[in-house]
C-alpha cells in the first residue's frame, strides 16, 4: 500500500512516534502512569503492522539495525539522567542522616534487590539456567525494579552499577582505558576552570564511547558519563561570582527526560514480537505482579505518604539492556507494561485525591489601608474561603504619629471594599482595630479568630507593614499585586528560591495557590530557583507534577526561562523564606522585582508559607540545638553575635553584594531600610578599599543609626568571594556597626576583640574547618585569650 512512498520503514515508525509523543502530551495528565506504557503499545503495533503497509519488517526493525536503536535510546536516556543526577546533587548541610532515615534508605534499596532474586531463582530453576545467568539475571531485574520508582539517588546509582555487571567482562584494551581518563581530566579541567563549557557534551558523548570500548553496557557508560558531565556543570554553576555566565543546558534536562523515556519506551515496542509471546502469559503476570509489590514495598520502606505505584520509564533500559545480553524476554517488558497499566487508576485517583485536597478553605483576614490592591485582596482571600463564608477585613487605626490610618480613613476604606465585596457577590465582614501598629494589630487579630493567613495588597507602604508582621506572625503571609487577575491567568507559575520549600506549611500553601486560581495544583508550572526541581517536587508532597517542573541557577535566569510562556496569560506564586530566617538570601527579595518588571501586566503574589510558631518568633539563623559559649571563652561582642544568630557559617551567596546584604540584615532585622543602605554603602567599600584583618578576612565597619551598641556579623564561605581588588578570595567577611552618636572608644573597643578572636582563638579556621563553626558552637572550651 505504502510501495510508493519513499523510505517508509523509517516514516512509519517515525509518524507513529511523533503521535504518540503527542498523544502524551496531551493526555499525560489524565492517563497517570499509563503514559509510561503508551507509547511501548503505539511502538509494538507499528511493528506489527509493517506487513500491512507493503514491506517486511526482518528488513530493517530486526537484528543487528534495531540493536543499534536500543542501545542508543538506553545510552541517551541514562546520559540525560545522569546530567540531571551529576548537575542537581545536592549540596552539603550541616547536619548528618538520622540512623532511622539510613535504615529506611537502606530497606528502600534491599527489599527489590530481595524480589529481583527471587525472581531470578525463580525463572532460573524454571529453566535450569546456571550459576551465572541467574546472577546477571537478578542483577539486571533489581536494576529495573530501582529504576521503575526513581531516576535519582542511591536507587540510580545501585541501578547504574547492576547494569554495569550485566555487559560482559574481559580486561579493557589500554586505548579505551586511557581515552576514558583522558576525557574525564578533560572534564575536571573544564569544571575547575569554567572554560569552552561548550564542549562539555562532546567530552561527554566521547566518554561514554570510550567507556562502552572499556567493556561497559552502553547504559551504564551513558550513565557515568552524564553523572561526569553534570558535575562539572554544577562545578561551573558554584564558582565564586556572578551568575549570568552559567551554563543553561542542564537545566534544560527535566524536558529532555521526558524526550529521551518516550522514545525509549516507543524503541522497546518496536522490539516487540507478539509471536514470541505466545505461552508467556504466567511470566508476565509474575513480572507485573512483581513490579507492582515492589514499588509499594519500596514506598512503605521509605516512608512515602500514600501508595506508591512504578512511575519511571526507565525501568526499560534495564530490561531492553537485560534483553540484548540474552536473560530476559520479552514478557519481561510486556510485564512492565501490564504493572503501569494496573497502576493508572491508582495513580489518577491519587492525582483527583491530591486535587480534592486543594479544596481545604483557608481562613484568611485581609488588612485594609487604601487603594484597589487592598479591594482587590478581598477576591483573593474569597477564592481561598469556604463557599458562602464571608470574608474578614480588618483596618488597624494606629497610635498618633504611627503609619496607621486614621479612623476616619479607615471607615472610609472599610466602606468602598464592602461596596466593592458586594458588587462581586462577595459578604464582607469588616473591621476597626486599634493598635500600636498596624502589624501588630494584624497578628493579634489573626490570633484571635484563628485564621490560617493574613493577604495584604501589595502597595507602595506595604513592604514595611509586612517585613514587621512576618515577625509577628507565624501562618501565611500573602501581600498580593494585581489579585483581580489572579484568578483570570491562563496559566498559574508557582517559583520557589531554594530554601522557601522548607518552610513548615509549604505543601497546604500550595495547594491554597490552586483553589485560589480555581484549578487543580497539578495543572500548575512550577520552577525552582538555586536547586533541583525535584526538591521542590517533594516538598508539594504530591501536589505538583513533576513534568511542569523545572529548575533555573538563579533569580536572574527566571525572566529568560519563562520566555516561552510569556505570550500566555501568566500569574505567579512566589513562595519565599521569611527575613532573617536561615533560608533567606537576597535572591528571595529580588525576585518578586525581577517578575515585575518582566511581566507587568500578571498577578504576582509574594507568599510566606505558615511556620513553626518557635522559629518565626525568634527567627535565628544558627539552629537551636547548638550549645551557648561558655562564659568568658570567647570576647562578648562575639558571644552576643552567636547569642543572637549572627553567626552565619557556609553561607551560600555566591557573590559578595549578596553575602553582605544578609549579613546586613543580621544586623537590622527589623529595618530592611537600614540594611539596604548600609550594605550598598559596604558593597561600595569592598569593591573599592576592602580591609583584610588577615587574609581572606575582609573587615566591613561602619557609625550608624539603629543600634545601640556595637553589634557584629560574621559570615564565612570555604568557595570564597572574589574581589577585584585583593589577589585572593575573600573567604571570611567580618561586619561590625556601632552606634552613630558613639565616641571611637566603644568602636576600637569592639575592634580590638574581633581582631583577638582571630588572631589569638582561630575563629577563621574554626569558621572554614571541617566543624563549620567555631568551637564555642559545639560546647568546646577554646584556648584563654591573650591580649
Amino acid at each position: 500500500m505504502l510501495a510508493d512512498f519513499a523510505y517508509p520503514s523509517l516514516m512509519v515508525p517515525l509518524l507513529a512516534f511523533f503521535i504518540s509523543r503527542s498523544m502524551v502530551r496531551t493526555f499525560g495528565a489524565r492517563l497517570g502512569s499509563a503514559a509510561k506504557a503508551l507509547p511501548v503499545i503505539l511502538g509494538s503495533l507499528t511493528a506489527a503492522s509493517f506487513g500491512a503497509f507493503g514491506f517486511d519488517s526482518p528488513s530493517l526493525w530486526a537484528g543487528d539495525f534495531y540493536g543499534v536503536v536500543a542501545d542508543a535510546a538506553c545510552a541517551i536516556a541514562m546520559l540525560v539522567i545522569g546530567i540531571e543526577a551529576g548537575y542537581s546533587r545536592r549540596q552539603r548541610i550541616n547536619k548528618t542522616a538520622s540512623a532511622p532515615r539510613m535504615l529506611r534508605q537502606a530497606a528502600a534499596l534491599a527489599v527489590p534487590a530481595a524480589i529481583a532474586i527471587a525472581l531470578a531463582f525463580g525463572f532460573g530453576a524454571f529453566n535450569r539456567s546456571g550459576t551465572l545467568p541467574i546472577v546477571r539475571t537478578a542483577l539486571a531485574l533489581a536494576a529495573a525494579l530501582w529504576l521503575s520508582t526513581e531516576r535519582n539517588g542511591p536507587g540510580l546509582l545501585a541501578a547504574g552499577l547492576a547494569i554495569a555487571f550485566i555487559g560482559s567482562g574481559g580486561a579493557p584494551p589500554f586505548m579505551a582505558v586511557a581515552a576514558s581518563t583522558g576525557f574525564i581530566l578533560a572534564l575536571l579541567a573544564i569544571g575547575a576552570s569554567g572554560r569552552a563549557v561548550g564542549s562539555i557534551p562532546a567530552l561527554a558523548l566521547g566518554l561514554a564511547w570510550s567507556l562502552r570500548a572499556c567493556g561497559a553496557s552502553w547504559p551504564a557508560a551513558g550513565l557515568a558519563a552524564g553523572f561526569s558531565g553534570g558535575l562539572a556543570w554544577r562545578a561551573i554553576a558554584e564558582r565564586p561570582g556572578g551568575t549570568s555566565s552559567r551554563p543553561p543546558a542542564p537545566e534544560g534536562a527535566g524536558k529532555t527526560v521526558f524526550e529521551s523515556m518516550h522514545a525509549l519506551a516507543f524503541v522497546t515496542g518496536l522490539g516487540l514480537s507478539p509471536a514470541r509471546l505466545v505461552g508467556a502469559l504466567p511470566a508476565i503476570a509474575i513480572v507485573a505482579v512483581a513490579i507492582l509489590a515492589s514499588a509499594m514495598a519500596h514506598g512503605l520502606a521509605k516512608g512515602t505518604r500514600g501508595m506508591a505505584l512504578p512511575t519511571e520509564a526507565a525501568i526499560f533500559v534495564a530490561l531492553l539492556a537485560a534483553k540484548q545480553a540474552g536473560l530476559v524476554s520479552d514478557a519481561a517488558m510486556v510485564g512492565a507494561v501490564v504493572a503501569f497499566l494496573v497502576a493508572a487508576p491508582f495513580a489518577v485517583l491519587r492525582q483527583s485525591q491530591v486535587a480534592g485536597s486543594d479544596a481545604r478553605a483557608i481562613k484568611a483576614i485581609v488588612g485594609i489601608s487604601s487603594g484597589d490592591q487592598d479591594r482587590g485582596a478581598i477576591t483573593f482571600a474569597s477564592a481561598l474561603a469556604a463557599p458562602d463564608d464571608p470574608v474578614r477585613a480588618i483596618c488597624v487605626v494606629g497610635s498618633p504619629g504611627s503609619a496607621g490610618p486614621s479612623s476616619t480613613q479607615a471607615e472610609e476604606a472599610l466602606v468602598r471594599c464592602v461596596v466593592a465585596g458586594t458588587s462581586m457577590g462577595v459578604h464582607v465582614l469588616p473591621s476597626v482595630v486599634s493598635d500600636g501598629s498596624v502589624a501588630a494589630g494584624l497578628a493579634r487579630v489573626a490570633r484571635e479568630r484563628r485564621a490560617d493567613a493574613i493577604i495584604l495588597g501589595s502597595g507602595n507602604r506595604s513592604r514595611s507593614i509586612l517585613d514587621e508582621l512576618l515577625g509577628q506572625y507565624s501562618g501565611s503571609v500573602i501581600a498580593i499585586r494585581r489579585p483581580a487577575a489572579y484568578a483570570a491567568s491562563r496559566r498559574l507559575v508557582i517559583l520557589a528560591v531554594s530554601g522557601a520549600e522548607t518552610a513548615h506549611g509549604f505543601a497546604p500553601a500550595v495547594r491554597a495557590a490552586a483553589r485560589a486560581w480555581g484549578r487543580p495544583s497539578r495543572a500548575i508550572d512550577a520552577m525552582m530557583v538555586g536547586s533541583r526541581a525535584s526538591a521542590l517536587v517533594d516538598a508539594s508532597e504530591g501536589a505538583i507534577d513533576p513534568g511542569s517542573t523545572l529548575s533555573v541557577q538563579s533569580w536572574r535566569d527566571v525572566p529568560a526561562a519563562l520566555e516561552a510562556l510569556a505570550s500566555q496569560k501568566l500569574g505567579f506564586v512566589v513562595f519565599s523564606a521569611r527575613p532573617g530566617s536561615k533560608a533567606w538570601n537576597p535572591g528571595h527579595d529580588r525576585l518578586p522585582v525581577v517578575l515585575d518588571a518582566a511581566f507587568p501586566e500578571s498577578a504576582i503574589a509574594l507568599w510566606y508559607a505558615a511556620t513553626e510558631p518557635s522559629a518565626a518568633a525568634e527567627g535565628q539563623g544558627v539552629p537551636h540545638e547548638l550549645s551557648r559559649p561558655e562564659a568568658g571563652t570567647w570576647p562578648p561582642l562575639v558571644a552576643a553575635a552567636f547569642d543572637s544568630g549572627r553567626i552565619l557559617p557556609d553561607m551560600r551567596e555566591a557573590a559578595m553584594v549578596d553575602a553582605i546584604r544578609r549579613l546586613t540584615d543580621a544586623v537590622y532585622p527589623a529595618d530592611r531600610g537600614a540594611s539596604g543602605r548600609l550594605a550598598a554603602e559596604f558593597s561600595g567599600i569592598a569593591r573599592k578599599e576592602p580591609i583584610e584583618l588577615t587574609p581572606g578576612v575582609l573587615l566591613l565597619h561602619a557609625h550608624a543609626r539603629g543600634v545601640s551598641m556595637p553589634t557584629l556579623a560574621i559570615g564565612s564561605r570555604p568557595a570564597g568571594w572574589p574581589l577585584v581588588a585583593l589577589s585572593s578570595p575573600v573567604r571570611v567577611t567580618v561586619v561590625l556597626v556601632s552606634p552613630l552618636d558613639s565616641g571611637p572608644e566603644s568602636h576600637l573597643e569592639a575592634l580590638t576583640q574581633i581582631a583577638a578572636a582571630f588572631r589569638n582563638l582561630g575563629l577563621a579556621d574554626r569558621l572554614l574547618g571541617g566543624s563549620a563553626v567555631p568551637s564555642m558552637l559545639s560546647g568546646e572550651t577554646p584556648p584563654s585569650l591573650e591580649f
